[in-house]
């Protein structure tokens, strides 16, 4: 059984790795399996799947603070998936389990702060246990890789050459009766946004309607952005266009993944990064990827279709200080591009997408890599690492008793 730890239950959305675990449950109900989640009670991962009436099995988490073992609820033939950003919790919470795992790196950036000054006070020591991590991983097989960002930053920290075998793209499902559109109205061009109300994700919708406004299209556009929270989103652009008309833009937040398809499915052009610009893609819908930034985008920056990006990126972070871009379009060659050619560009993306990102294809490589790899995930909760997050987690929750206590 496929196993995974669900987000943590204050997230209202799943982001990626949601995304990731909900097509991987699609891909195994097809087949009559279910996946196994560890999640809080009322977390975002098991309503959604109950939403989408996938079956599956759930593991209570009573406390992700406390020392409490759940190392039982895993059986020897199960395969552990984890992302990064989940990956000390685990040691902790399935310190003596016997499956098998699979470290599964979605965001390269953190595998440069895995374990920060929060977690491990003295940095170089803390460098020196997260590179031997991420060696016993690639030395096991158990460490795979969305595209080529996260796999060169990892050869990077290692020093080690890393097989291109171990790319593991986006899971998407994707169906092949598309309706995509021959033709857009001429009179109003809809383009979609997707992305969490984060300040990485926002810097890059403000390039594009920075862009669009300098161009000052003559046919109308609205701009509809799916986010995590409308207020902070609207709050971001009028604190950077205060006389910006907002009814040229439609706002939705926390929209359910059936619900974003319907609204992409009137869409006219796609931007997004990661997973949700492969949402575009799969209904036919011409589709941009942009990079993500944590600061303003370079004025030069450059666009590029989804089916122009190399090794199977899906957006780079970029620092803001860059003069040379993966892209090379404009908005207006974009938007030129969109009416002369729609056809086109909607082809070549659903293409681009069906040929690499095909959940049914990508689940299989998992039970191919997994056939005959029998490391177990108590081997990793066994290293310092794990035993010092460990002893670590327990005099936290001493003080935290303690205070308790005394109040």
């Amino acid at each position: 059984m496929i196993c995974f730890l669900a987000g943590l239950k204050k997230d209202s959305h799943g982001g990626g790795t949601g995304s990731i675990i909900i097509n991987i449950a699609k891909v195994l109900s097809f087949n009559k399996l279910k996946i196994k989640i560890f999640d809080d009670e009322k977390g975002w991962l098991s309503n959604s799947l109950l939403e989408l009436n996938i079956p599956f099995d759930k593991i209570l988490i009573n406390n992700r603070k406390s020392i409490e073992d759940y190392s039982c609820y895993l059986q020897k033939d199960d395969i552990l998936i984890l992302f990064t950003g989940n990956l000390l919790n685990a040691l902790v919470l399935f310190r003596n389990a016997n499956c098998r795992v699979l470290v599964w790196e979605v965001f390269y950036p953190l595998v440069f702060r895995l374990i920060n000054r929060k977690i491990f006070p003295i940095r170089w020591i803390s460098s020196i246990i997260e590179v031997d991590l991420f060696k016993k991983l690639l030395k096991n097989n158990v460490f795979y890789f969305i595209d080529n960002f996260g796999l060169n930053a990892v050869e990077k920290r290692t020093k080690l050459k890393i097989s291109p075998n171990k790319i593991l793209p986006i899971p998407i499902i994707i169906k092949d009766n598309i309706k995509n559109k021959k033709v857009i109205d001429n009179n109003l061009l809809k383009i979609t946004y997707i992305g969490r109300s984060v300040n990485w994700k926002m810097y890059p919708l403000l390039k594009i309607i920075e862009d669009i406004i300098e161009l000052n299209f003559v046919k109308k556009i609205n701009i509809i952005i799916i986010s995590s929270n409308t207020k902070i989103v609207i709050d971001f652009i009028k604190e950077n266009y205060p006389i910006l008309p907002l009814k040229y833009f439609t706002f939705y937040e926390n929209v359910p993944y059936d619900q974003i398809q319907s609204i992409l499915r009137n869409s006219d052009l796609h931007f997004a990064m990661g997973t949700a610009a492969i949402d575009g893609a799969i209904l036919g819908i011409p589709t941009i990827v942009i990079d993500a930034c944590y600061k303003k985008m370079p004025a030069n920056y450059r666009y590029r279709w989804i089916y122009q990006m190399k090794t199977f990126g899906l957006g780079a972070v970029l620092s803001g200080n860059e003069n040379v871009f993966e892209g090379e379009l404009s908005m207006e060659n974009i938007l030129n591009g969109i009416f002369d050619n729609y056809q086109y560009h909607s082809i070549n993306s659903y293409n681009y997408a069906k040929e690499f990102y095909d959940a049914e294809k990508i689940v299989m490589k998992i039970f191919e890599y997994y056939k005959d790899n029998n490391f177990k995930f108590f081997y990793l909760s066994n290293s310092i690492l794990g035993k010092y997050l460990l002893i670590r987690k327990f005099i936290l929750s001493v003080f935290k008793s303690l205070y308790i206590w005394r109040e």
